[in-house]
């Protein structure tokens, strides 16, 4: 399991719960960020219950490259992190994508831009 920027805006129960459905499942889980400060934070919240990792930049060649070396059999990614050729090649290779939308924006559609709409849909 892949997921982008977990630690953002979630409490305790949230995380100890996916670990721990990540364990049931025998699935590995993932952290990405894209940026140091969050990559401290998720070392901080998570410990070594997960690999932490950078997502790439959003380059075809990059996101491809990733894929190849993370194999993700599931992604979640927050509402924040939606790039949208990491989703197009998630979405072509069959990895299951769900996007957890944060709780103090609204909905996903309202705070995106028109052009992102057909990327969330």
């Amino acid at each position: 399991v892949c997921s982008s920027d977990l630690d953002r805006e979630n409490g305790p129960h949230y995380r100890s719960a996916f670990v721990e459905l990540c364990k049931e499942l025998d699935l590995p889980l993932i952290v990405t960020n894209t940026t140091a400060t969050g990559a401290e934070r998720t070392r901080a919240l998570w410990a070594d219950r997960v690999t932490q990792c950078f997502l790439p930049y959003d380059y075809p060649w990059a996101v491809r490259r990733f894929l190849d070396l993370t194999r993700p059999r599931l992604f979640v990614v927050m509402e924040t992190e939606l790039w949208p050729n990491l989703l197009h090649e998630l979405a072509r290779r069959g990895v299951p994508i769900i996007v957890r939308a944060s709780s103090r924006r609204g909905t996903v559609t309202r705070t995106r831009p028109f052009w992102m709409r057909p990327v969330i849909q």
